[in-house]
């Protein structure tokens, strides 16, 4: 998974779809949450995923206007498209990706 920061943010997003996790590093629902997203990707291995670390990187996230994490950022075209927080369960992550990438084809 790449991290992203400031200064690679901008170009990440830029991807046809791509997904950003916002974590903190020691957050148990994160950790949660990130297992979760290693057991969906394989369905998704064509889509970019990356991860920004929330304390790091605070002027981002209140860019982004996310408080809370963990968070999935839905990001097409350089827009975010869609944008949940909180813990899923395998099957809750794939609908929502697979939704925000209909709407995203549209």
């Amino acid at each position: 998974m790449e991290i992203l920061t400031v200064e690679n943010f901008d170009i990440f997003i830029k991807n046809d779809f791509a997904i950003v996790f916002t974590h903190k590093p020691n957050c148990p629902h994160c950790k949660i949450l990130k297992t979760v997203i290693n057991k969906v990707l394989p369905k998704f291995e064509e889509i970019p995923v990356a991860c920004l670390d929330s304390l790091s990187n605070e002027g981002l996230m209140k860019k982004l206007d996310t408080d809370r994490v963990p968070t999935l950022l839905i990001c097409s075209d350089g827009e975010i498209i869609a944008k949940k927080s909180g813990i899923m369960n395998p099957q809750e992550m794939q609908r929502f990706i697979s939704g925000a990438r209909s709407n995203a084809s549209r």
